[in-house]
């Protein structure tokens, strides 16, 4: 799966993502469009986990567009937030099948808040699934 989401700017003044229709701005003077595309997917995304929406795939970038890369734990947190959701398992129903509380289950959905990708991997487990890593080429 890919959640590296490509922006494209038009004129330098508005940052638009195809994959992420919502995600529409313009930067903040001084702030450059690679900058504020970063806060702007990672908001949005952010804001698609609290609302329990499911975060699509990204589809891959096209010449000339600026890609958003996710760190692994983002990363990790999208498909452990897609997993929930296709399981029809809430909140409260991860931190019961975990052991955790809700408190730290919601940390560990919210993009803002470090998470060992441990405890990430655990929750897919509990959603009877895992994840793996692995090295390609760039």
């Amino acid at each position: 799966m890919q959640f590296d989401f490509a922006c494209h700017f038009l004129e330098d003044t508005t940052i638009l993502c195809r994959d992420l229709p919502g995600a529409v701005s313009c930067p903040d003077e001084g702030d450059t469009c690679e900058k504020w595309a970063e806060l702007v997917v990672v908001d949005w995304l952010d804001f698609l986990m609290w609302d329990d929406e499911p975060i699509p795939v990204a589809s891959p970038a096209e010449e000339g567009e600026y890609v958003v890369r996710l760190t692994l734990t983002q990363t990790a947190k999208i498909v452990l937030h897609n997993a929930r959701l296709e399981a029809n398992v809430s909140k409260a129903e991860l931190a019961e099948r975990t052991g955790m509380s809700l408190g730290y289950v919601e940390r560990m959905l919210n993009f803002r808040q470090s998470t060992k990708i441990e405890s990430i991997r655990e929750a897919l487990r509990s959603l009877g699934k895992d994840f793996t890593l692995g090295a390609v080429d760039l």
